[in-house]
């Protein structure tokens, strides 16, 4: 990469041009906090992928790109121009010591017109979609925004999203296994979910989500009213139940996680 001279005889990166394809989530937004907590500004956050420095190869891997000091009206019009899957050229600056993140210095098109058949190619496959059929959990689709594989099934008679995460994942086979493992256990695993979220959050709901007049919530009642939602699985078969409370903690969720190897280590609320 090239690099020029700071008044102060340090080194920056050079503004380089680069074509890439928004990814499948779109783009969003942060704030920057000014004095005692206000807002001040913003900052726009988006990734390529695919994309290319111009006149390069390529790239596959995500190129997180970042635009700081922005109005909201300026992010709102710059978060609803970054459509997924359109093409852009422009200029970004790129840290010392690789391309995890690189700031956005401006648009050079809006979109990119489909000149790069290699990138316009790739575009294309990225938006065919992607199923994956198992022979008892269902027909998983891929939710390319996330990097999540998908499933609607059944777990104890109540219909449940199953996730399967593949982000950081060397092996998505071992996520099916994971849920094979847990599916074919779920009787079992239910009640040890539950009971563990009630040993962990029982004495939290008694002492500080008690509505005015509400008795204390015993075991068994507690347990009962816990709805599951959803099952998350990520690489290294850890796995996640996410729970409707049922008014328990005032709509928030209740989370048990773990682990096939260590079981269940950690139950909380969230949301």
């Amino acid at each position: 990469m090239t690099k020029g001279h700071t008044p102060d005889g340090t080194t920056e990166p050079l503004v380089e041009e680069v074509v890439g394809a928004v990814h499948p989530s779109g783009a969003s937004g942060g704030a920057e906090g000014g004095a005692e907590g206000q807002v001040t500004r913003w900052t726009l956050q988006l990734s390529f992928g695919p994309w290319r420095r111009i006149g390069g190869p390529v790239e596959d891997t995500e190129l997180w790109l970042y635009q700081p000091g922005l109005t909201h009206d300026e992010l709102r019009e710059r978060m609803a121009a970054f459509r997924p899957y359109d093409i852009f050229r422009a200029r970004v600056r790129f840290r010392p010591g690789g391309n995890e993140q690189v700031q956005l210095a401006d648009l050079v098109t809006t979109p990119e017109p489909a000149a790069d058949d290699e990138l316009g190619a790739r575009v294309k496959e990225l938006q065919v979609p992607v199923t994956v059929p198992h022979p008892t959990l269902g027909t998983f689709t891929l939710d390319r925004r996330v990097d999540w594989f998908k499933v609607t099934t059944d777990w104890n008679g109540r219909s449940v999203q199953l996730s399967l995460s593949r982000r950081g994942c060397n092996d998505e086979q071992e996520l099916f296994r994971t849920a094979e493992t847990l599916w074919a256990g779920q009787e079992s695993w239910d009640r040890q979910v539950r009971a563990f979220a009630s040993s962990r959050l029982l004495d939290l709901k008694n002492d500080t989500w008690l509505e005015d007049g509400e008795n204390e919530v015993t075991t068994t009642e507690f347990e009962a009213r816990m709805a599951l939602e959803g099952v998350f699985v990520f690489p290294s078969r850890q796995f996640e139940f996410t729970f409707h409370d049922d008014g328990l903690f005032w709509g928030h969720v209740i989370q048990v996680s773990g682990t096939l190897a260590d079981g269940l280590t950690h139950a909380g609320i969230a949301g």
